[in-house]
């Protein structure tokens, strides 16, 4: 959901899916409201992330499941191999019931 002035993201819903079907992960949808936006490098990023609950019918629970804080943020050039798969990486498997 776009602030209607600034055009920025103030909040997002979102679904956990691993390890439940689609069905299951959408009976709990949560919520993560952005604030404290701060210019890093001409770049607008949300410091303060807080995570709700959530509903289609009631919108953002206001009582918070969780709360991330950023600090020292700063961009950095990546490497050529930044993003190359480690040879010992493995998938994950999906958890059962």
């Amino acid at each position: 959901m776009p602030d209607p002035v600034s055009g920025r993201l103030t909040a997002m819903a979102y679904i956990v899916t691993f390890g439940k079907t689609l069905a299951e992960a959408e009976k709990e949808p949560h919520a993560i409201v952005y604030a404290d936006y701060r210019n890093i490098d001409g770049v607008p990023v949300p410091h303060r992330w807080t995570f709700h609950d959530y509903s289609r019918a009631d919108g953002i629970n206001p009582k918070l499941i969780g709360e991330v804080i950023l600090r020292d943020i700063k961009f950095l050039k990546p490497q050529p191999t930044t993003f190359t798969k480690p040879a010992v990486a493995t998938e994950a498997a999906m958890p059962t019931k």
